[in-house]
């Protein structure tokens, strides 16, 4: 699973919570997870390069060995990455992507190219606040695993809830 900074740039200021999120990923969860030049990058540094946050979400679809990409929160500066998106590239290596808050432009960038993409929790907020408890129990928002049983950590990140939201889904099925 590879994790993003793709807005804010919380790892670094919050790096405590960024941790328990990815320990929920990894020691929880048992998926592996790779990080790339600006996930913990600070605001002051690489994290304000637009074009640097774009090429670490291109390097995540382009890795054979990433099968999902999770934010590592939201924010407010996800759509100056969008320009340098390699549309073409994403395509053809389509991962499940999950993110929630400023996320939403990749998510829709993503979508629109046809890919699976989930309005869900990030790794720092949601997935740091889980416990193992909450994980077994199926809880609203908790995260369920897939592997497929080879020995690679291959998962894919499908967020569950107990019931349908009251108001139903703005969204239709995909009609592509």
């Amino acid at each position: 699973v590879a994790v993003l900074s793709m807005s804010w740039a919380g790892a670094a200021a919050f790096p405590h919570v960024f941790e328990a999120g990815v320990s929920t990923l990894t020691d929880r969860l048992g998926l592996r997870v790779q990080e790339y030049p600006t996930t913990r990058a600070s605001a002051n540094g690489a994290q304000v390069d637009p074009r640097l946050r774009a090429a670490d979400m291109n390097a995540a679809f382009a890795d054979d060995a990433v099968a999902a990409i999770v934010a590592t929160i939201g924010g407010d500066d996800s759509a100056r990455i969008l320009p340098h998106l390699d549309a073409d590239l994403i395509r053809a290596n389509p991962k499940v992507l999950m993110g929630y808050s400023d996320t939403a432009a990749q998510l829709v960038f993503c979508h629109n190219l046809g890919l699976v993409t989930f309005n869900g929790p990030s790794v720092m907020a949601g997935l740091a606040q889980l416990d193992a408890e909450a994980i077994a129990s199926g809880l609203d928002d908790a995260v369920a695993v897939y592997q497929d049983g080879s020995d690679d950590d291959i998962a894919v990140l499908v967020v569950r809830a107990k019931a349908p939201h009251p108001i139903g889904s703005t969204l239709g099925p995909d009609t592509r």
